[in-house]
């Protein structure tokens, strides 16, 4: 056991040599303002805290009125990663103490030129983190999505998504959303509809497709959300 276990360890060196991930204190500034926000106006606890890319970045004016009437602490901050939220976990995760969180990252990640072990071992790292400071606390990930701006990427998106399926699957306090398959049109490509311009970012009406999917997991899940 200890020999596969130093393969295993070994293998995922492998992985990680030669892959960086962006700088977290690019995020300074933002974090800042999120506590700004926080003293003016303190927001409730045991909420669902929506954390994570620009895709919950631009949901963040309107998400309590997608998602209503769920308690929605939202705290997107656009071009983020999972690195991002774990290295400001102490700020921008715990202090909300929330009963539920929401989130989106592995867009960007990917995009970077992480590979999907790395990125979903990170996620990893923070389910354990919620776990040691938010015991009970129940982790929503959502799908990493699929669009045509980075449509190239998406095999290894889906990659992606499979172990982050299987990493929620084994962890009774961290469900898996797939909210991907409902953005995908009879053509097998991304319905450009629910996109903006960009073909990257989710409109208002692919919001609404998201909030189908997403909101019934969370008002059926553990505990009165």
């Amino acid at each position: 056991m200890k020999v596969v276990g130093l393969v295993l360890f070994l293998l995922q060196s492998l992985f990680v040599f030669g892959q960086s991930w962006p700088r977290t204190e690019r995020w300074e500034e933002t974090i800042c303002s999120f506590e700004e926000m926080d003293q003016k106006t303190p927001p409730s606890q045991n909420s669902v805290l929506s954390v994570g890319s620009s895709s919950l970045a631009n949901w963040n004016s309107f998400i309590k009125r997608d998602l209503a009437p769920l308690p929605i602490i939202p705290r997107g901050f656009g071009g983020s990663t999972i690195n991002d939220v774990v290295a400001y976990a102490d700020r921008v995760v715990f202090p909300y103490k929330p009963q539920a969180i929401l989130l989106y990252e592995g867009d960007n990640d990917i995009n970077a030129g992480l590979s999907p072990i790395v990125v979903a071992d990170k996620f990893r790292q923070f389910f354990e983190l919620v776990h040691d400071e938010l015991p009970g606390t129940c982790i929503y990930v959502i799908s990493v999505k699929p669009s045509l701006a980075r449509w190239h990427l998406w095999p290894t998106m889906k990659e992606l998504n499979g172990l982050l399926a299987l990493e929620s699957a084994r962890d009774d306090l961290v469900t898996y959303i797939d909210a991907a398959s409902i953005l995908i049109g009879e053509n097998g490509m991304p319905r450009s509809d629910l996109f903006c311009e960009d073909q990257l970012h989710l409109n208002p009406a692919g919001y609404k497709e998201w909030a189908k999917i997403i909101r019934p997991v969370l008002m059926n899940g553990r505990g009165s959300l």
